[in-house]
């Protein structure tokens, strides 16, 4: 081999030894960009590539098209689920955090942070969302866990196995690269 060919061969390594090292671990929203528009790009890299992942139904008079990951329908511990609410009439899509169980959540104890009751039935649109956004970049890291104070059952961890939490941190990251704030 010649002495150019060794240089390109070592600088293309060392180039993807940078990238490799200077990757994030976590991936942060870009909450400045975090609001509820789909582009029709976006919508595309759903519908083409992570559609299949989910099953799909629509809402009484067909405003809104809900997606549930196909995976949760096995997980029967965790009593929360995500959901993606596509308005595709106005370009937009939510995430709505929903109970299965009919819990009422006390407080939720976030790495040792009490945060305010989750009432979930009242909470609005940017509320789900500030919500999604807390809980991807607090669940991304394996050593944080999500407690909360169940009323007759005391304190109860949510997504407590690594598959359930991958299953809720993949809805997440599905809806934020959707609305482009990924």
């Amino acid at each position: 081999m010649n002495k150019l060919t060794k240089f390109f061969v070592g600088s293309i390594i060392l180039l993807v030894a940078f990238v490799l090292l200077s990757a994030p671990d976590v991936k942060r929203v870009k909450r400045a960009l975090a609001d509820f528009h789909v582009n029709a790009s976006d919508r595309l890299y759903f519908k083409n590539l992570r559609q299949y992942y989910y099953r799909s139904s629509t809402t009484k008079g067909e405003q809104f098209e809900v997606f549930t990951l196909k995976q949760a329908d096995t997980d029967l511990q965790s009593p929360l689920r995500f959901k993606i609410l596509n308005n595709w009439r106005m370009d937009e899509a939510y995430i709505m955090l929903t109970d299965t169980a009919d819990v009422t959540l006390g407080k939720v104890i976030l790495d040792g942070t009490v945060m305010e009751p989750w009432d979930l039935q009242n909470l609005d649109g940017e509320g789900h969302m500030q919500l999604a956004m807390d809980l991807f970049e607090h669940l991304q890291d394996d050593g944080n866990r999500c407690f909360y104070d169940h009323p007759d059952l005391g304190r109860m961890e949510l997504w407590s196995d690594k598959a359930e939490r991958q299953r809720t941190l993949t809805v997440l990251k599905d809806y934020f690269k959707l609305v482009g704030a990924l």
